[in-house]
């Protein structure tokens, strides 16, 4: 075997790369899952670094930001919960949700984000490895994301459910019809933050 130097490195790490055929297309929900988990983590990145100063960056006080952020990690698991949450013996979100909250746990983000890993972790043996049957696995680890989500919100007295309106208004003033590639880069910010302060109907 080759020595392993800083220089030889990369040549020798690659070797032994999964490298899907171009010829290979994903299953639409593969798709869906991958989004999911790529969001998934990110916004529990987010959220575990929101602090005054972010907030005031984005012209928001620190509670809404939380909010805004715990809004963007449930909208990801609803991504994923609509793909997986039917699987025989599985909870869905809203059961999960109606089960779970007013239990207070006390644990929170740090678990949150182990958990969103694992999931990823579940996408990479489907996907580059080939492994099959691995759905009952993802649903645990989704499952533990979402409790975890929930012990923070009770942590800092955010009811999920306010959470989740912002979240849909803000999305909605973002795309007021449907999805659309511009509006997703191209945002109109202050709308958006109007959205997120407004008082949900009655």
């Amino acid at each position: 075997m080759s020595t392993v130097t800083p220089q030889n490195y990369i040549h020798l790490a690659i070797r032994t790369e999964s490298v899907l055929p171009e010829s290979k297309t994903l299953p639409a929900g593969t798709w869906r899952l991958l989004h999911a988990a790529l969001g998934m983590v990110t916004e529990l990145a987010e959220l575990m670094g929101s602090n005054a100063f972010t907030s005031a960056s984005h012209g928001m006080s620190a509670d809404e930001n939380q909010i805004e952020e715990v809004g963007d990690v449930f909208w990801y698991l609803a991504i994923a919960y609509d793909e997986l949450g039917d699987l025989e013996n599985e909870l869905s979100f809203i059961d999960d949700f109606n089960a779970y909250w007013s239990q207070p746990r006390g644990m929170g983000l740090h678990d949150a984000i182990i958990a969103a890993s694992e999931f990823v972790d579940v996408l990479k043996r489907m996907i580059f490895y080939g492994k099959a049957g691995e759905q009952q696995r993802a649903c645990v680890h989704l499952r533990m994301v979402l409790l975890r989500l929930m012990d923070h919100c009770q942590s800092l007295g955010i009811d999920p459910r306010h959470a989740m309106a912002a979240n849909i208004r803000k999305l909605t003033a973002r795309f007021p019809t449907k999805f659309d590639a511009d509006h997703a880069v191209q945002r109109d910010l202050n709308a958006e933050r109007s959205a997120l302060r407004a008082e949900v109907p009655q």
